[in-house]
């Protein structure tokens, strides 16, 4: 039998919500477990969905904005490791007062989780994020550059408020993955 010293995680309600990717004709790429109270953003009137300096979706609860970000590539070699993402974040804050990076791996894909606290745009706030790259062996298996894209899911809010939800925010970001099933390869 085998046995863990973290105490069981209770399940978060939530509702189930399909993303598109960048490409503006696209089905639904990704499908994510939202929490009951999480409200969505309309993107609609995004008219450039293919820069990615703009999230493809976003969440908002109680001060705190959630945005996803994709980062679509054709080749390995034009993705951006998740390192270069998590130093982009630092240098964001105006002052980081402390900071962690934890590896992460789920639903295929691999990368980092930041959380960072200090001033950001001149107000005190915690970072929540996580900059996750498809397995290459994944990658390799697929063609749509919509479905091999990069992503980064990231939250901004106040400290308290981001403790307050930091098991929604997790369970959230960890439930993000493809709705197509990655083929296997023959």
């Amino acid at each position: 039998m085998l046995t863990s010293c973290d105490p069981p995680i209770e399940p978060i309600k939530s509702n189930y919500a399909l993303v598109c990717g960048r490409n503006p004709t696209d089905q639904p790429i990704y499908h994510v477990n939202v929490p009951i109270g999480w409200k969505q953003k309309d993107l609609s009137d995004i008219k450039n969905k293919t820069d990615t300096k703009l999230p493809i979706c976003e969440f908002s609860m109680d001060g705190i904005r959630v945005t996803i970000h994709t980062f679509p590539s054709e080749h390995l070699n034009d993705r951006i490791p998740p390192i270069a993402q998590v130093e982009r974040w630092k240098k964001q804050f105006e002052n980081l007062e402390n900071f962690s990076t934890i590896p992460q791996a789920f639903s295929g894909f691999s990368g980092i989780l930041f959380e960072g606290t200090g001033l950001l745009n001149k107000e005190q706030q915690s970072v929540m994020g996580w900059t996750m790259q498809l397995a290459h062996e994944h990658y390799r298996l697929l063609r749509d550059p919509q479905q091999k894209a990069d992503f980064t899911i990231k939250a901004v809010g106040p400290e308290d408020k981001i403790k307050t939800y930091k098991k929604e925010i997790i369970a959230f970001s960890r439930s993000f993955e493809l709705v197509a099933t990655i083929p296997e390869q023959l």
